[in-house]
């Protein structure tokens, strides 16, 4: 009661002393920090805007202390991380190497994090009280459970994505679908596929499409339906009627150049920082190395302890390198580990990847990751892990600035090829520098173009008036399935009743003519005529 009433007189003074900003209540439960570097820029720069912010998140912007006087933070994290290391981060590394199988594992372990956090306290609080009103309430996209909050706030809703559009994101905006053209970024190959990759593909697609209907959509409403306050909640199919626009951190180039309503907006880049100096220890390494270096990470996500033998398969490779190795190692002690080879639990990579020493990036493929190899123009060696880091890595190879390993299967030679080809073939840093170029050429800066739309929301209340004649249709309705229907029926009808009249009527009359031409035709050359008319003959 006292955790309530403490948020209420909160809401109280800050609406008193910020008159002028809008309300934003801002939910982001995914407990991977990487993707928090997009959602935290933008609750940054609301906040120096004017804005009031309310924030439920997993990794708070600013520490206990320093919370600037327009933000309310509520943080989620410990739960959060709980559930995420044991339903996520170290059991997925034991599921068979199967998309469709690693999707289900993760949204029905999404579905809980976001279930576990409707319940703390302060997060009811913000849920139950009726009397703050928000003007805008922005989610991520990817935690689709957190759309049932729009019920209980009626305020417009802006889906924001780290990365590129998953599940049925652009369905729901009305953006074209097509699984091969442009496909879902939850999918492991999108290039150079033969017919019968290109069948399992689609196979692939239409078993995500239904996995997400039934775990994310079905599964939400029934995960909460015990729940008294979400007992009122309607179906997600609805509620996703709530999201009147969508940012995605991705660039249209790298989206493969899908066409979108004006509803989807994108923001590539938006996490991007000023360079700063690299530390002493670090630049005197790069400074040191005669034949460059090579940069390893594979993110935030992923617990390398289970994949030991595949990481002994990389040191070894390593040792057999001519180049100095940067590893970001999540412990002290990495066992096996060559002299050619530095670790460290952190590294400034955005920085460090814009050394001129450092030859090339291997990576598990994560887009922060991936953005900031393009904007350094360092060429990429990608061994996927989960999620959407395969198609990142086929991109890799589709512009020509890396190439994609798997992790099941990498050798140490395969390893060493890979390095040598990336470092002796300038193609792929001309490429990616070239890339470079194309997607920081753009009228506005991503975080400019972010906060012009969000004020364009609060503006106008919202942007429904945006919303695509196709958006959250289902198949049945954008395909006209029932027209089609009606259609394939009457023609059918119209063909068989045709069928009908001329068995009926005009083929007996067509017969009865022929019979008489056969008739005097056999007189006229004594061939054979019907039976029929050759009794008849007997009679004349």
């Amino acid at each position: 009661m006292f955790v309530r009433f403490r948020i209420i007189v909160e809401f109280i003074l800050l609406s008193l002393t910020m008159a002028n900003g809008a309300r934003i209540l801002a939910v982001f439960s995914n407990p991977s920090y990487s993707h928090h570097q997009v959602f935290n820029c933008l609750v940054d720069a609301y906040l120096e805007q004017g804005h009031q912010v309310v924030v439920i998140t997993a990794y708070p912007v600013y520490p206990k202390g320093q919370v600037p006087r327009n933000l309310t933070q509520i943080d989620i994290k410990e739960i959060s991380l709980k559930i995420w290391d044991e339903e996520i981060s170290k059991p997925i590394a034991n599921k068979e190497n199967n998309i469709v199988t690693l999707c289900t594992y993760s949204l029905t372990s999404f579905v809980k994090i976001v279930k576990k956090q409707f319940e703390i306290e302060e997060v009811k609080a913000i849920i139950e009280n009726k009397n703050i009103t928000y003007d805008l309430i922005v989610t991520e996209s990817l935690m689709k459970t957190n759309l049932m909050i729009s019920h209980f706030h009626k305020a417009p809703v802006l889906e924001i994505n780290s990365f590129g559009p998953v599940y049925r994101d652009m369905e729901n905006f009305g953006a074209p679908e097509q699984p091969l053209l442009y496909p879902n970024c939850m999918r492991k190959r999108l290039i150079n596929l033969t017919l019968f990759e290109e069948i399992s593909e689609l196979h692939v697609d239409l078993s995500l499409q239904r996995l997400i209907y039934n775990v994310l959509y079905l599964g939400s409403n029934n995960a909460m339906k015990n729940t008294p306050e979400f007992n009122s909640v309607p179906a997600m199919e609805i509620l996703q009627n709530n999201a009147q626009m969508l940012y995605l951190n991705t660039h249209p180039i790298w989206d493969g150049i899908r066409p979108v309503p004006l509803s989807v907006v994108y923001i590539y880049g938006i996490h991007k920082k000023p360079y700063e100096e690299l530390p002493k220890n670090i630049s005197s390494y790069l400074e040191a190395s005669v034949n460059g270096v090579v940069y390893v990470s594979f993110g935030t996500t992923a617990d390398l302890s289970l994949y030991s033998a595949k990481i002994q398969v990389l040191l070894n490779a390593f040792s057999k390198l001519p180049y100095d190795i940067l590893f970001k190692w999540p412990k002290d002690e990495l066992p096996g580990k060559p002299d050619n080879v530095k670790i460290a639990k952190w590294f400034p990579q955005a920085d460090l990847l814009k050394h001129p020493k450092v030859k090339v990036f291997i990576t598990q493929g994560g887009i922060q990751s991936t953005d900031e190899a393009i904007d350094a123009g360092v060429p990429l060696i990608g061994i996927p892990l989960i999620w959407d880091q395969w198609a990142s890595t086929e991109r890799y190879m589709r512009h020509g600035i890396g190439i994609k390993l798997e992790m099941n299967t990498i050798t140490e030679e395969l390893i060493i090829n890979a390095v040598t080809t990336i470092i002796s073939d300038s193609s792929y840093r001309r490429n990616i520098v070239r890339l470079r170029a194309l997607l920081w050429d753009a009228p506005q800066q991503p975080l400019e173009r972010a906060l012009w739309w969000t004020r364009y929301m609060l503006r106008h209340g919202g942007a429904s008036h945006l919303r695509a004649p196709a958006a959250n249709m289902s198949y049945a309705e954008f395909f006209e399935v029932e027209l089609f229907l009606i259609l394939f029926a009457s023609s059918t009808t119209l063909i068989l009743c045709t069928i009908f009249i001329c068995m009926k009527y005009l083929i007996p009359t067509f017969n009865f003519g022929l019979d008489w031409y056969a008739y005097g035709q056999g007189f006229q050359s004594n061939q054979m005529v019907s039976p029929r008319l050759k009794a008849s003959t007997y009679f004349v």
